[in-house]
């Protein structure tokens, strides 16, 4: 799911890690720690979700990227 949010939002898979010393850090954390509002909200919407609705989610954004004619995300793919 990273890699592609990282290819819809421009920025490098790295952008979405925190440093090593913020280990364990809560979901709100990281969610805050992201410049772009829409995908904080994006994230914030989907943490706490099942693994099932998460991959709706995913699912959604493959079929969005196919309707806007960008490449297919293969990392990070499980």
């Amino acid at each position: 799911m990273v890699a592609v949010l990282a290819n819809f939002f421009g920025v490098d898979d790295k952008y979405f890690y925190l440093p090593v010393d913020s280990e364990g850090a809560e979901p709100s954390v990281v969610i805050d720690c992201l410049e772009q509002g829409a995908l904080r909200q994006l994230l914030a919407a989907v943490v706490g979700l099942s693994e099932s609705s998460t991959g709706l989610v995913v699912d959604m954004a493959e079929r969005l990227r196919r309707a806007e004619k960008l490449p297919e995300i293969t990392a990070g793919a499980d």
